[in-house]
Formats: structure tokens, sequence, C-alpha cells
């Protein structure tokens, strides 16, 4: 029916109304085929990935106790220049940059980060990392709550 053989969508739609269908309930979407993934990894590198993998989960699990964040992506960074400089192209950024968390900006701007331990009537004192040192030991909830209270005063003095 489509006039000189061109058929448009207008006309489809009219003679689907002539044929008494007044709303089509079905959309039909074309298959779309998936490209096969062409990544590879040797044996050797993916053991020594696991092997690295496997360094960084146990560093989390102990608070980053024998290596900081810091140096595992600064590591990082360099086996991504490596393979960049080595290859037939740049690799792009990904937006991340390296820097020093908030905290350790802020004590290297000479702020002293604080936290008080009411079950243990302690304060400590952030001394790098997720390193806690005991400034001060006390007899009662008050006397540790006054202390901590006096220190936070010191505009230099924040609490962690």
């Amino acid at each position: 029916t489509a006039p000189e053989g061109n058929i448009t969508a207008a006309h489809v739609r009219s003679t689907v109304r002539d044929l008494g269908y007044e709303k089509i309930t079905e959309k039909i979407k074309p298959k779309r085929t998936k490209k096969p993934n062409s990544s590879r990894m040797g044996e050797e590198f993916q053991t020594a990935f696991n092997t690295f993998l496997n360094a960084v989960q146990k560093e989390i699990d102990t608070k980053w106790k024998t290596t900081d964040r810091l140096s595992v992506v600064k590591h990082l960074d360099g086996i991504r220049g490596a393979i960049s400089e080595n290859g037939n192209h740049k690799i792009p950024e990904t937006g991340y940059a390296i820097e020093a968390s908030n905290t350790e900006k802020l004590q290297a701007a000479g702020f002293t980060i604080y936290k008080s331990d009411i079950k243990k009537l302690i304060i400590e004192e952030l001394v790098g990392g997720d390193d806690w040192k005991v400034v001060g030991e006390f007899e009662s909830e008050d006397e540790l709550t006054t202390t901590f209270e006096g220190l936070l005063l010191t505009e230099k003095n924040l609490r962690g």
C-alpha cells in the first residue's frame, strides 16, 4: 500500500491503524552482538598480580602497619608509567591524583590530632598513619573530659 513503494514510519503507523490496531504494545529492538573479549593474561603475570594483590590485602587487614597507602599508589603509578612508555601508545590518565590524605596535610601544617578513650581513660595523639601514642592516663572520666576539652581549646589541636 505504500505510494511508489516508499515505505515510511508514518505509512506503517497509518496502515496499522487502518487494520484496527490502535496501539503498538511491543517494540522490537535489533539484536546486538557482543564483541569477543580480546584480553589475555599470561600465567606468570597473573601469578605475580595475585601475589601483589594478596600483599595489599594483608596491609589493609593490618591497617597498613608495614607499608603506607601512598607508597603502594606510587608503585602502581611506576608500573603504569613503565607500561605507557614501552607500549605503542600513551595510556590516558584516569583522573586520580596522588597526594597526602587530609590528615597528613593537617599534620604537615602543624596541627596535632587527639582522641580520647573513655573506657581506657586515656588520651592519644596521632603520630602517623593509623598509629596513636598515649599522651595521658586519667583516674576518672571527669578528669579525662576536662583535660581533653582543654586540649581542643588550642586552635592547632583537633579531635581525631
